[in-house]
């Protein structure tokens, strides 16, 4: 029977007991939520945790980073003062292959100076020796006798 046919304390009736079915309901309504309310308050926490873990690794990554760092600017430092070196290195490597070449070159035009002298002494001594040997051979030579 529809409830507009009924009563009026019957259809009181009738809403007091969906009433205290839907307040039933809604209690249910509100434990399922405190237990919702309960797990995100876990969560929150398990997250608050799992971000102190990470700030911590994180604190710990960047304390190795600057030790690297360092490390790294002081090889820096210590490259160039190889590159300075291995600079002057090659300069005082370049003045030192000029003087050789220069030395060289002078060498090589006081060599060819004296064996030029040398040659000329050579072929005058060679001229004096012809002519000695000549003068000696005329010594020499016996002489017929004289009668």
């Amino acid at each position: 029977m529809p409830e507009y046919d009924m009563p009026s304390e019957e259809q009181i009736k009738v809403l007091v007991k969906e009433f205290r079915n839907f307040k039933a309901s809604m209690e249910g309504f509100k434990g399922s939520m405190e237990t919702f309310k309960d797990s995100m308050e876990t969560f929150k926490d398990s997250m608050e945790t799992f971000k102190e873990s990470v700030d911590t690794r994180f604190d710990s990554i960047d304390a190795k980073l600057t030790t690297v760092d360092d490390k790294v600017t002081s090889l820096d430092t210590k490259v160039d003062k190889i590159q300075i070196l291995l600079d002057d290195t090659r300069a005082i490597s370049k003045l030192g292959l000029e003087g050789s070449e220069g030395l060289r070159e002078s060498m090589d035009a006081k060599f060819a100076a004296a064996a030029k002298t040398n040659g000329e002494q050579i072929g005058l001594l060679n001229s004096v020796l012809v002519h000695v040997r000549n003068r000696v051979d005329r010594i020499e030579r016996p002489k017929g006798r004289r009668r």
